[in-house]
């Protein structure tokens, strides 16, 4: 239970930094601010995603569990 707690609270924390970065670069930057924030937002997922489909597709590093097995 304090697991959950503890994910709801960092989910919480992250979201509420990202507004605050939202506020300031509407605030200072305008739309085109927001624009790129969203631009390089979307860019770095999209790295993370090829890089960790990578590392599960193409590499050792992870093992299937089998639960049936006892390994």
């Amino acid at each position: 239970m304090s697991s959950v707690i503890a994910w709801i609270m960092v989910s919480g924390a992250v979201a509420f930094t990202k507004a605050c970065i939202a506020s300031i670069l509407r605030r200072e930057g305008g739309q085109v601010a927001l624009y790129r924030c969203g631009v390089v937002t979307q860019i770095g997922s999209a790295i993370g995603a090829i890089v960790t489909f990578s590392l599960i597709q193409y590499t050792t590093l992870f093992k299937s569990y089998t639960p049936c097995s006892g390994k």
